[in-house]
């Protein structure tokens, strides 16, 4: 029921929650969830890829400071380490950088 590949993280948080105020069969609902696990360790991957390469020089341009801030932003909600988040911030002007709590 909830294998679609499709649905992104919220989707499913959403789906699960329905689910459980619908009395889903308790088999189904964990089922779910582990499909949500996968779609978070996945999405947590592809955002910690997305911040690597934002972090990189291009050549004659430098850094691309809006995509690193978009990535970083993004890399702070899903949570990625510190350390990551702090290498990427220091790469971005004092003024522009997010709060990394």
């Amino acid at each position: 029921m909830f294998g679609h590949k499709g649905l992104d993280c919220f989707a499913l948080e959403q789906a699960i929650g329905e689910g459980h105020a619908a009395e889903l069969p308790a088999a189904d609902l964990k089922a779910a969830e582990a499909v949500l696990e996968k779609a978070r360790a996945a999405e947590k991957a592809k955002c910690e890829k997305d911040l690597r390469d934002k972090m990189k020089a291009r050549p004659l341009l430098g850094v691309d400071k809006p995509g690193l801030s978009k990535a970083l932003t993004r890399a702070i909600q899903v949570g990625l380490p510190r350390e990551l988040l702090e290498q990427a911030a220091a790469k971005l002007p004092e003024a522009s950088r997010p709060h990394i709590f």
